[in-house]
């Protein structure tokens, strides 16, 4: 158990850590936006990939609910706008992705 609270607590810290320098990386417009999109999307698609079904639906609904938002601001195209790769595209259920572990 005592294990399993450190390894959550490390992702939790590492996770923390790299989405703050991707926020400066894009509020600096350092780096390459594409690539490191792609591999946020890639990280991204492999947690969700890891979640039960009622999870992947949750995440799913929160993250159409918050691309949506994105497009609402200045600037923002929703033809540019696309789901994370692994991710549920708008109206697709959750369901139609694979459960890697075998788990809902």
């Amino acid at each position: 158990m005592r294990e399993l609270a450190k390894s959550l607590m490390s992702y939790g810290w590492a996770v923390s850590i790299y989405g703050a320098q991707q926020m400066a990386n894009l509020l600096t417009m350092r780096g390459e936006t594409s690539s490191n999109a792609r591999e946020i999307e890639e990280l991204t698609a492999n947690v969700v990939g890891k979640l039960g079904s009622n999870a992947r639906t949750a995440y799913s609904m929160a993250n159409d609910l918050q691309r949506a938002a994105l497009d609402m601001l200045p600037g923002g195209s929703p033809a540019a706008s696309q789901p994370a790769a692994g991710c549920a595209e708008e109206g697709t259920p959750a369901s139609a992705y694979s459960d890697p572990a075998g788990k809902n």
